[in-house]
């Protein structure tokens, strides 16, 4: 029941939300005093049913009378103070008023779902607000001298911005809250209002370039004082709202222009003097680079906002608590994640439809002075939106401003509700008793026009790049590791099926008495590819987890199952992995230590990936115990065709031969006598066995794995181009891979030894490699010289894989060598089969290109011992598949990495 109420309620408050921001936009449209009447008549009705549903939601979820009390507290205020406003407030704008009590519900029901606590102060303070106001009307009708007290509220303003400055206590980075009798306040929220009516004042008396002067050094002492206290947001505002003010003021442009330029030069010197700001930037420009601490929020934020996806978990459904502060400076995307984008959009025209009322109410106002004050307040109130919702979906850098009258924050809310007031109070005592003639000082102010089309923009931009975050960005960062949302999934969608490439099911989700259960069918052959759901998500169940736990089947069909509290069905992902060629990898490698991996040259596709020792993931969660305490050298868990680090012995020839290739035109007249071992200032590197390979040109030397040759072309090369070419190759770079890799190393420098150098120049020294990093390097030479981005997913497709959701195209991770060396290293790899130490190959009736290698290793006894490589690629039919495999500990045994090889190469079809 506590479900389907949960599931219902979600579309009723979106519905509710979208049917009264549409009559709050057409009220501007329409003018007519009927059809107003009609809509002055249901928003009250649907503010009272948002917040019954939200309520409804909060107290199955905490079935407690306090919820309740609490509940009927809040709709004893809605209903009182509208009747006390309708008296109070003779002409009262009614749009306004109720789109005011519409925000104040939002964050009543999102608050309290955050923290009851925070609620019930959140009704304290609202109805604080509310009574206070209600002598608004009549203090502004009365005192007049309101508008030639300029300088007393600059001093205040000042004074009480330096008085926080020396005294306030630092909070989320900022120094702006004070303690009053035992309370926290936020005094630049207040200061604001005074800033607002300090400017009309000053302006009212005289608009001289004197005063213009005078005002701009009072209102810079106040930012500086914000900038200094390091409270960003509220300069930032302070600053917007005096430019705005006075433009309207002066309706000089010039000066609009200047202002505005000063703006920015200011912000760049921010950057470079203050740490707090370039900190807020870095988190814009790439929160991910910064996910572990100064990115982390916005990050998160983002996260909440993409995994709610257009409808949201439902209240109390999603993980909004993970964004840190969302019930204050981050509370848009709380709502979003668990009420959905849609009804974050609604928000969006009720906050636009709010602004548009306050600078109509502006421009209807007849007396100068109570234009800018209202205009003053427009601007704070619509520029302190567009901060909160813009720093929070990251249109913007975050800014840590509140969200007006939503957000949780006693300050923010009483001074919100007093702008709301002061605008009504204004509009009515303006139009009474607006004096007859008036000076040169107070005439009317510009039109708003210019900057109600600057909002809009700014908000339908802000829309629009919701909209393309939901369909471009969020699908890409739903898998990243720091989200931990996409579990929440797992309780509406039944996990979609992982197939292979020619349609094999290699694990699907058993639905059982409630209960999901993972299924995979070949157990243990797919167990580091395909990976695991339990004990830590990895492999493809890790990558596509999003997109597995995402239904894209027919929308009906998925609402009425929901409501029928049935799961969903998750998209299906179709890899790129031939399960034949799983299949022979995995029996060429059984009772064998060590990893392979198979892809396709000219397109990337990870045709197949193995590594010994391997896991049941069916059993994982039983066999955790023993899984997690077995030795290194027989761990099961790790995928050591991806993760495995080994030195790659003479497979990396390949890379020696390329960088004498570029460094030597003649390379085709190299010459080597090898005579088993190589001696060079009493450092000697003996061939495989210490063999004699003879007179030996380039080409020979690569085909015998002659370690002379290599070390005495490795003593020769130059290191910092040796270096340049090894990264170009991905040395010391993260793979451009999904599954996590661990990352090759190459160390050799100007400062190496002689005996480092010839180590390196065959493969051993420090050099490291995965097996999954050597199939992209004999795959780039098959493809001559182009390595494509390697990916193990083909398509997603709905539950029923009649219809494609996405597709995955081959791409070019870039251009590593000329086609012409490739060439050259692609003769000499097929000498390796034809003449050299990969022979046994040559009878499979195709074209097989290799590189063996015998890579020692200090075991963990501290003897020596070897494992043995291959790497290379096949042509077929006009097909190509490249091949990388090493067999630990058999570099000197019966099995080697070309035995391996020559298993997959003759099921290849």
């Amino acid at each position: 029941m506590q479900s389907l109420v949960s599931e219902l309620s979600k579309y009723i408050i979106i519905i509710i939300t979208a049917i009264y921001a549409y009559l709050g936009f057409i009220g501007f449209v329409y003018g007519d005093k009927k059809r107003n009447g009609e809509i002055y008549f249901f928003q009250p009705v649907l503010i009272l049913m948002f917040h019954l549903a939200g309520f409804l939601c909060i107290f199955l979820k905490t079935p407690e009378i306090k919820v309740v009390i609490l509940y009927f507290v809040q709709v004893l205020l809605f209903v009182v103070t509208t009747f006390l406003y309708r008296i109070f407030y003779r002409k009262l704008f009614k749009t306004l008023f109720f789109h005011m009590q519409f925000l104040i519900a939002v964050g009543f029901v999102f608050v309290t779902r955050l923290n009851f606590v925070l609620g019930a102060k959140q009704t304290v303070f609202v109805a604080a607000a509310l009574i206070a106001c209600l002598i608004l009307p009549f203090l502004i009708k009365k005192m007049t001298m309101l508008r030639n007290m300029g300088y007393l509220y600059a001093v205040t303003g000042i004074a009480s911005l330096a008085y926080v400055f020396l005294r306030a206590r630092v909070q989320y980075g900022a120094k702006n809250w004070i303690k009053v009798f035992g309370v926290s306040i936020q005094p630049s929220e207040f200061v604001k209002i005074l800033l607002i009516f300090m400017i009309a004042s000053l302006f009212y008396v005289s608009r001289s370039l004197k005063q213009i002067i005078i005002t701009t050094c009072l209102t810079a002492v106040m930012v500086l004082l914000l900038v200094l206290s390091k409270d960003l947001g509220g300069a930032m505002l302070y600053f917007t709202t005096f430019v705005v003010m006075t433009y309207f003021a002066t309706g000089n442009v010039k000066l609009l222009g200047l202002f505005t330029g000063g703006g920015i030069l200011s912000a760049i010197a921010g950057y470079y003097i203050f740490a707090h700001v370039r900190v807020r930037v870095q988190a814009f420009v790439n929160p991910w680079k910064y996910i572990d601490d100064k990115g982390y929020q916005v990050t998160q934020s983002l996260f909440g906002i993409g995994s709610g996806g257009w409808f949201g978990f439902g209240l109390g459904n999603g993980a909004p608590t993970n964004t840190p502060v969302v019930e204050s400076d981050f509370i848009f995307s709380g709502l979003c994640e668990e009420l959905g984008l849609l009804f974050g959009f609604c928000l969006i025209l009720i906050y636009l439809c709010t602004i548009i009322a306050f600078i109509l109410l502006a421009w209807r106002t007849k007396s100068a002075f109570h234009q800018l004050v209202s205009i003053g307040c427009a601007t704070m109130y619509s520029f302190q939106t567009f901060l909160s919702i813009g720093g929070t979906v990251k249109f913007i850098p975050s800014t840590g401003v509140t969200l007006p009258l939503v957000s949780q924050g006693g300050s923010s809310i009483i001074s919100t509700i007093f702008i709301f007031g002061v605008i009504q109070g204004l509009y009515i005592a303006g139009n009474k008793n607006a004096e007859a003639v008036e000076t040169v000082a107070t005439k009317p102010i510009k039109k708003p026009l210019g900057l109600t089309y600057l909002i809009i923009g700014l908000f339908v931009g802000m829309v629009g790049y919701l909209t393309y975050f939901e369909f471009e960005t969020a699908p890409k960062i739903m898998n990243n590791a720091y989200n931990k949302r996409t579990d929440i999934y797992a309780a509406y969608v039944s996990r979609g099926k992982i197939l292979s490439a020619d349609g094999d099911v290699l694990a699907y989700t058993k639905e059982e008495k409630g209960k999901s259960v993972r299924v995979y069918p070949y157990g243990d052959m797919y167990s580091h590819i395909v990976g695991r759901n339990v004990s830590g998500k990895t492999g493809i169940e890790a990558i596509m987890n999003y997109e597995l736990l995402t239904s894209n089947d027919n929308a009906v069909n998925r609402v009425i199952e929901r409501l029928n509290q049935v799961k969903n069905k998750g998209d299906n992902v179709v890899t790129t992995i031939d399960s034949r060629l799983q299949k022979s990898l995995n029996n060429a490698l059984e009772g064998f230590h060590g990893a392979g991996v198979i892809i396709e040259p000219e397109t990337g596709k990870v045709l197949a990936m193995v590594s010994k020792p391997d896991y049941n993931p069916n059993t994982v969660l039983a066999d955790w115990d023993s899984l997690s305490k077995l030795p290194k050298k027989d761990a099961k868990l790790v995928n050591r065709a991806t993760n495995g680090l080994y030195p790659p012995g003479s497979t990396f020839k390949v890379i020696t031969a390329l960088e004498y290739i570029s460094e030597n035109k003649n390379y085709d007249k190299f010459n080597f006598d090898c005579k088993g071992v190589y001696t060079v200032s009493g450092e000697s590197i003996a061939c495989y066995d210490k063999i004699k390979h003879g007179k030996e040109d380039l080409k020979k030397a690569f085909a015998n794995s002659c370690n002379g040759a290599f070390a005495s072309i490795g003593i020769g090369l130059n290191k910092g181009k040796y270096m340049k070419l090894a990264e170009k190759f991905l040395f010391n770079k993260e793979l451009p891979f999904a599954l996590t890799t661990s990352k090759s190393s190459f160390v050799l420098d100007s400062s190496s030894s002689l005996g480092e150098v010839m180590q390196t120049a065959i493969g051993q020294g420090k050099t490291q490699i995965t097996p999954f990093h050597n199939a992209l390097i004999a795959a780039t030479i098959a493809n001559g010289g182009v390595l494509m981005k390697p990916y193990t997913v083909g398509e997603i497709t709905t539950e029923d894989g009649k219809r494609v959701v996405k597709s995955f195209e081959a791409s070019k991770a870039g251009r590593l060598c000329s086609k012409k060396k490739a060439e050259t290293i692609k003769s000499y790899m097929r000498a390796v089969v034809t003449e050299g130490t990969a022979k046994k190959l040559s009878w499979l009736g195709f074209d097989i290109y290799g590189k063996t290698g015998t890579a020692e290793y200090k075991k963990e006894d501290g003897t020596k011992g070897d494992h043995s490589w291959f790497m290379g690629f096949g042509e077929r039919n006009g097909k190509q598949i490249a091949i990388s495999v090493v067999v630990e500990g058999e570099g000197r045994g019966s099995y080697t990495g070309v035995d391996v090889a020559s298993k997959v190469f003759a099921n290849w079809k």
